[in-house]
């Protein structure tokens, strides 16, 4: 954190300043390290790794290219070429900057870092070479032989908006970088006097970012004792100031906080201090006169540290937060912003993304890489409670079909799904078994009934399920049906031909059944497995062949069922541990394993299966679900674990986000269409929880908001999963 300078100023244009006692500053000092003692900590990211060091320990201030390849850090008086993946200096140069380079920033059109360097002014690095950067320019004095004082700068269009410490808001043509040129400035001496003591500090401008809104260029200074000061920068030479927004007074905190680092976009500006967090602001136009914007408070979210440095990064807010290392903040809704995670560090005072890495400054550590592993954002958006608890569970729609058992009798009960987070019951009824797992189909949901076979129900009156009797099917003797999956078979445009039923019987194996013209199940064929559990179905891309892949608690099964009447195997592959459900992503089978975690199985050639990867789910691994690249691990007393399939040769399971469930996690589901989003866990003597995702990285932004529950009982509200990327 920079610390105030406490200065004198001398009107006039022989403008001195005089450094006073470093008092104020110890203050501050003392004060900081009292707030960070009693912050509670913070969960850490688990899905966030260390990368790599850079050995110098120092805060620094960074810059990054579009791509993320390349990272100019600036310490000191140098300027750092480095390799953004490795870390490996490229190379340096030394600018004289008397009291350090304070801020850069990187034009890739120009090929130029522009450096604000303190008395030292404004510094122009040509980095068109990355191996030998040169000095190109600098500007030291304005028109009027005062020194310009840069604290932080931007650039936009061969422009560099300056904030100057003392003096405001300063305009540079850089067209020619060899010779800048002073356009226009703005200045108003940024001074405090503390009301308490009558000591006066000055020196605040510390900030400058520049936006373009409803056609109107905007420059947004920030001060660190006022606050923030908006001016129009369309005309160069005439900047003109247009809102203030006082972070100082009682219309704020009451009290002086320390407004360190902004970013901007076209509705919002997010401002860091350094004793209450990140504060939002929204940039509200005037329609009759879109030059206007008028500044109000949208929304504020304390962090635990002290919040240094921004980087923003579409609705999600990296704040360096110093002694608390790395807080991350979802604020798709501005007027609530989210927790979305922790890194522990020591002492970050800035960070910045490029690529697939974040990067952290340090005065104990240096520059830190950190590895974006995944980019969920979960938080519980509510929860229902059946009476006896929740298992396997299914989402159609607006509705999630709950299972569970009360001794030999099992429950289906039918849950609306509200919109604002206040689910209830819409109607249940006990099925003739044990309710193991359950589908929904065109108002019928077939239930794995256990001891009953698969048993079908109605389910067009969501308040009056109704059991369709000799609807399902039954095998002969003792039945243990414990799983159902659906095949849809298209036809040759595409449509809908067939809707084929696979399900596994302890007993007796795997089923196979359709549907006949009143809708009633039709027994196709059968293949004997002793333990049967769980099955998937797996049909290689451009192949008539299908697969029924099943797994019974000593490994995998490959079962060709393209003709059901005739079933063969084609592998078995034993897993290490107890395989207990199965999943297909592409040409890969997720077993859930027991206490040995996931599995993932390459089954491209289905003569040789072989175990890629393994991931150690602590809990231990009784059901999952596949959607897109991750999968949802159901993990009993461990809660929910949701797993990313990294792309690598050979791949790799890395979690992405756990969650620690009121129950134990049993069954779980991931709404498809406009709710997948959406994941829903049966969590035992928990109920049914649900938790709203944000995915950035394979699918962009996420523009689902997040929504917080009005259930009452203490498992409905906002909750943070640990893992953010």
């Amino acid at each position: 954190m920079k610390t105030a300078m406490q200065e004198t100023y001398c009107s006039g244009f022989n403008r001195k300043w005089l450094t006073r006692s470093m008092a104020w500053c110890l203050v501050l000092v003392f004060s900081l390290l009292f707030t960070l003692s009693v912050m509670a900590t913070e969960e850490t990211l688990k899905s966030i790794t260390f990368e790599n060091k850079w050995p110098e320990f120092t805060p620094g201030t960074m810059a990054s290219d579009q791509a993320g390849t390349t990272l100019y850090f600036a310490v000191g008086d140098a300027l750092v070429v480095l390799d953004s993946v490795t870390l490996e200096e490229r190379s340096r140069i030394y600018i004289e900057s008397k009291k350090g380079i304070t801020g850069i920033v990187y034009d890739e059109a120009a090929g130029m870092v522009y450096a604000s360097c303190g008395s030292g002014g404004l510094k122009i690095i040509d980095v068109t070479d990355p191996l030998s950067p040169q000095l190109r320019g600098k500007l030291l004095k304005d028109h009027r032989l005062d020194a310009i004082y840069g604290s932080a700068l931007d650039v936009e269009d061969n422009r560099v908006y300056l904030a100057d410490l003392f003096f405001g808001l300063r305009i540079i043509d850089v067209s020619n970088p060899s010779n800048p040129n002073l356009l226009g400035y703005f200045e108003e001496f940024s001074e405090y006097t503390n009301e308490e003591t009558g000591e006066t500090f000055s020196g605040g401008h510390i900030n400058v970012k520049v936006a373009t809104i409803n056609n109107t260029k905007y420059a947004f200074v920030l001060d660190r004792y006022y606050g923030l000061r908006v001016f129009d920068v369309s005309v160069d030479s005439i900047p003109r100031f247009i809102e203030r927004f006082d972070m100082r007074t009682s219309q704020y905190w009451g009290q002086v906080s320390l407004v360190v680092d902004i970013a901007v976009d076209s509705k919002y500006a997010y401002i860091t201090d350094t004793t209450y967090g990140l504060t939002i602001l929204s940039l509200f136009s005037d329609p009759d006169n879109p030059a206007t914007i008028k500044l109000e408070k949208a929304g504020q979210i304390e962090t635990p540290g002290s919040a240094s440095g921004i980087f923003l990064d579409g609705h999600l807010v990296y704040v360096a937060d110093g002694m608390k290392g790395l807080f991350v903040v979802d604020a798709f809704d501005p007027t609530t912003p989210l927790h979305g995670g922790t890194h522990e560090a020591s002492g970050v005072y800035g960070v910045q993304l490029a690529g697939d890495l974040v990067f952290m400054t340090s005065l104990r550590t240096g520059l830190v890489s950190l590895a974006k592993t995944g980019s969920f954002v979960y938080t519980q958006t509510a929860v229902y409670d059946p009476p006896c608890g929740a298992d396997a569970v299914f989402v159609e729609e607006d509705h999630a079909y709950v299972l569970d058992n009360d001794e030999a009798t099992g429950r289906m009960t039918i849950v609306d799904l509200s919109p604002n987070g206040e689910y209830h019951q819409a109607g249940y009824i006990t099925t003739p078994g044990e309710a193991n797992a359950i589908l929904v189909l065109e108002d019928r949901a077939y239930v794995a009934d256990g001891s009953a076979g698969v048993s079908v129900f109605d389910v067009s009156d969501k308040s009056a399920p109704a059991f369709l009797e000799g609807a399902g099917i039954k095998n002969p003797g003792p039945n243990d049906v414990s799983d159902i999956t659906l095949f849809v078979v298209e036809d040759d445009q595409g449509g809908e031909d067939e809707n084929l039923f696979y399900y596994t019987d302890r007993l007796h194996g795997l089923f196979m059944a359709g549907l006949d013209d009143q809708g009633r199940m039709q027994y196709q064929g059968n293949f004997g497995l002793a333990q049967a559990r769980a099955v998937a179905i797996y049909q290689p891309s451009g192949s008539d062949k299908r697969y029924a892949l099943v797994v019974n608690g000593s490994g995998l099964f490959a079962i060709d069922v393209t003709d059901p009447a005739s079933p063969s195997q084609v592998f078995f592959l034993e897993t290490p541990g107890e395989a207990l459900d199965i999943g297909v992503k592409d040409d890969y089978a997720v077993v859930a394993d027991g206490s040995k975690g996931v599995q993932l199985v390459d089954i491209t050639d289905l003569a040789q299966p072989r175990i890629v990867a393994t991931y150690a789910t602590g809990g231990s691994a009784e059901a999952l679900f596949v959607h897109n690249f991750y999968i949802h691990t159901a993990t009993g007393d461990a809660g929910l674990q949701i797993l990313g399939i990294v792309d690598n040769q050979p791949p790799e399971l890395t979690l992405i986000a756990n969650y620690g469930t009121p129950g134990s996690v049993a069954g779980v589901c991931v709404a498809g269409d406009e709710k997948e989003r959406l994941t829903y866990v049966g969590d035992g003597p928990g109920g049914l929880v649900s938790f709203l995702h944000s995915d950035s990285l394979y699918s962009g932004i996420d523009e689902q908001p997040f929504t917080e529950s009005t259930d009452d009982t203490g498992w409905g509200k906002l909750c943070f999963i640990s893992t953010l990327f």
